[in-house]
C-alpha cells in the first residue's frame, strides 16, 4: 500500500481479504465432493515497510498468516480444486463493525470514495514461496 497511514483493520474504506476456495476437505481429500465449496478465510496481517526506487514513499506491506489447513491444488480440468483470490471488501457499516473500529474511522466512505481511494493506494502485489 502506497499509504503509510494505512491500517488493514481499521480504516473507513475496507480491508483486504485472502479466500480460500475448495471443494476438498483438506489436502489429503482426493475425492473434492463437497457440495459447492468452502470458503476459508486466510488472515493478511501487517509485515514491514520497504524501500523500492519506484514509488515515492515506503510502502506498507501486508502478509498472508498461511498455516497447515491452507493449500493450492488441481487446475482448470481436475476435479479436485483449491484456488486463493485476494478480494476488497468495501467497509463494513453494522453497529459490531463500527465497535472495532477507531474514533476516527466509526463512518464508512462511500462506495465510490471507497473505491478511488484503493485505485490510487494500491501499488502491487508479490508472491513468494518459503
Amino acid at each position: 500500500m502506497n499509504d503509510v497511514t494505512f491500517d488493514n483493520d481499521d480504516n473507513k474504506y475496507g480491508k483486504f481479504v485472502l479466500h480460500q476456495y475448495t471443494n476438498m476437505n483438506g489436502p489429503d481429500d482426493v475425492y473434492g465432493k463437497t457440495p459447492n465449496f468452502n470458503d476459508i478465510e486466510i488472515p493478511i496481517e501487517y509485515c514491514g515497510a520497504a524501500n523500492h526506487y519506484w514509488v515515492q514513499e515506503k510502502p506498507k506491506y501486508y502478509c498472508s498468516k498461511f498455516d497447515e489447513s491452507h493449500f493450492l491444488h488441481g487446475g482448470f480440468t481436475g476435479d479436485q480444486w483449491s484456488t486463493v483470490r485476494l478480494i476488497t471488501h468495501f467497509c463494513d457499516n453494522s453497529e459490531e463493525a463500527k465497535a472495532l473500529r477507531s474514533e476516527e474511522n466509526k463512518e464508512c466512505a462511500s462506495e465510490e470514495e471507497s473505491k478511488t481511494y484503493f485505485e490510487n493506494v494500491i501499488t502491487g502485489f508479490e508472491v513468494s514461496s518459503k
